[in-house]
């Protein structure tokens, strides 16, 4: 009996050293996400669900833009310009190695500035297979006030110019 009891025990130990530990980023955001600029991001690392200690390395499309020296629970990042950004973070222990990956883009926040609500459509593969001309429409979004004091959106479809004639729209 005792050397049942013993032998449980040892083998939960013995156990433990040959499990792999799972990890994980723990992010403000998630993976491919599209922010404004000067957006603020929280990144971590997580063995087995508990922050560890860990350094981080920012990438501005692809070149070196901040790299820690000082290992920390969390770090925190400035996203402050337009481009396509990784944020590497490590396990300075160990060679485990996660990205974390996201755009930084302004219409996002002149959108939002404006008030204004942006949608997106995506489209399939079989959809486009078929499609021989692709039409965009644009349309703007604007509140209205009714004479009896209730405000509702509209919407209105924009006919965009190609001034120059160059392929581009223009107006």
């Amino acid at each position: 009996m005792l050397l049942a009891l013993l032998l449980l025990v040892l083998s939960g130990c013995i156990g433990d050293l040959f499990s792999n530990p799972l990890y994980d980023i723990k992010s403000s955001i998630s993976n491919g996400e599209t922010l404004p600029p000067k957006s603020v991001i929280t990144v971590g690392l997580e063995k087995n669900r508990v922050l560890i200690d860990s350094l981080v390395k920012v990438y501005k499309d692809e070149i070196v833009c901040y790299e820690s020296t000082i290992t920390n629970l969390e770090h925190v990042v400035i996203a402050s310009d337009e481009g396509k950004y990784k944020v590497k973070i490590s396990d300075p222990k160990t060679d485990v190695k996660k990205t974390l990956e996201f755009k930084v883009n302004a219409l996002e926040r002149e959108v939002y500035l404006d008030g204004g609500t942006i949608y997106y459509d995506y489209l399939t593969e079989d959809a486009l297979t078929l499609a021989t001309d692709l039409w965009i429409r644009f349309y703007k979004y604007f509140e209205k006030t009714l004479d009896n004091g209730e405000k509702v959106s509209e919407r209105l479809r924009l006919n965009l110019i190609d001034v120059d004639e160059d392929g581009i729209y223009d107006k």
